[in-house]
């Protein structure tokens, strides 16, 4: 049986700690544009016992993103993708973002959709930022969802943009298109694509507070399905009532 291979690019604290959650028995292969931060990721995983290695890559470059591709593929089959290569709005400029933030994530779907082994999945880090976005016209969205990847970023509506925010933001929009859009391909590998959107939030005062009132919701405590109907009855259902009830569960759950 050959081993199962875990493929992290992007040695951040959010892919690390998704790369504990899953990879048991698994090898971890970590990619990263800076090779001491994926050394730096891989040392942790290795002292809570996993098998690791590391290369270095540049995930706006397709010929580093398919030797990646390459490389897990040798070492076994490739059970997981962790995509959360990028830069925020404060790192770089509208065009690094739009290259590194749309073309990538389209790069990675489209060279891994091709190496996933049944049964696997991957996970794309996505932002609640998507959400906050002007809404886009019909084909705008289509041509963000369906163009090939090496044309993305002459789209006129990428082309075009000239704020920072504003290119995090549709990239992140991009993203999610993307997600689902490559599922259908991933699908018939029997792969799977997930995009879990993260929040933050102001936790140590949000926990004093709760605290100190010495008041946790009900259903914080609870099952999912017993918890979103508690969701529901008190006016909290849709997507920022579950971010609250996510976070209250996660954070003070026994």
């Amino acid at each position: 049986m050959k081993p199962q291979v875990t493929v992290v690019l992007g040695s951040g604290a959010i892919a690390v700690a998704i790369a504990r959650r899953v990879s048991t028995g698994n090898h971890v292969l970590l990619a990263d544009l800076r090779l001491e931060n994926a050394e730096k990721a891989a040392q942790t995983l290795r002292e809570a016992g996993f098998e690791c290695s590391t290369m270095a890559m540049d995930v706006s470059d397709r010929a580093s993103v398919q030797a990646v591709a390459d490389r897990a593929a040798a070492l076994g089959d490739v059970r997981y993708v962790i995509n959360s290569a990028g830069v925020s709005p404060s790192q770089a400029s509208p065009q690094a973002i739009a290259k590194v933030d749309l073309y990538d994530t389209a790069l990675v779907l489209e060279i891994f959709g091709d190496v996933i082994a049944e049964g696997g999945a991957g996970v794309v880090i996505g932002s609640q930022s998507s959400h906050r976005l002007p809404p886009l016209g019909e084909s705008d969205l289509r041509d963000l969802a369906t163009t090939p990847t090496e044309q993305l970023l002459d789209l006129p509506l990428v082309k075009e943009i000239d704020d920072s925010l504003r290119a995090y933001q549709i990239a992140k929009k991009a993203n999610a298109l993307r997600v689902q859009m490559e599922a259908v391909r991933w699908g018939r590998r029997a792969g799977q694509l997930h995009q879990p959107r993260y929040r933050l939030h102001a936790a140590g005062v949000g926990r004093v507070k709760w605290r100190a009132k010495g008041f946790l919701p009900r259903y914080a405590r609870q099952s999912a399905r017993r918890a979103w109907w508690h969701a529901r009855r008190s006016g909290c259902a849709g997507r920022n009532g579950f971010n609250r009830w996510l976070y209250h569960r996660q954070r003070f759950s026994d």
